[in-house]
């Protein structure tokens, strides 16, 4: 996501960049093959939620990137603040059991 927003902005990658960027992407292509048929749903699985979470990220550190102006560091403050504030509504409403199971205890 930043690397297509850079290139959308004017931004041209140099032939090492580019060849890196090439190199990842295979990479994962590679990581990522299964030669087990009963697996290859899992495995199709995971890479669509690995592409979307790194979407996510990518669009998170966009946003940073855009938001900061002279004082990155309340930037930073606030996203934090936020994905906090998110999990404990989350939590919230998911509730939780904090209780420890007896079996889950150390025996001595």
């Amino acid at each position: 996501m930043p690397v297509a927003a850079g290139i959308v902005q004017g931004d041209r990658p140099g032939a090492l960049q580019a060849l890196g960027a090439t190199a990842g992407i295979a990479g994962v292509v590679l990581v990522t093959r299964e030669p087990d048929p009963e697996w290859r749903t899992a495995s199709r699985t995971a890479v669509g939620l690995a592409a979307l979470a790194a979407l996510g990220f990518g669009t998170f550190f966009l946003g940073l990137d855009i938001s900061s102006g002279p004082r990155p560091a309340w930037t930073i403050v606030a996203a934090r603040t936020g994905g906090v504030a998110t999990l404990l509504v989350a939590a919230a409403f998911a509730r939780p059991s904090m209780r420890i199971e007896p079996a889950l205890l150390p025996s001595f």
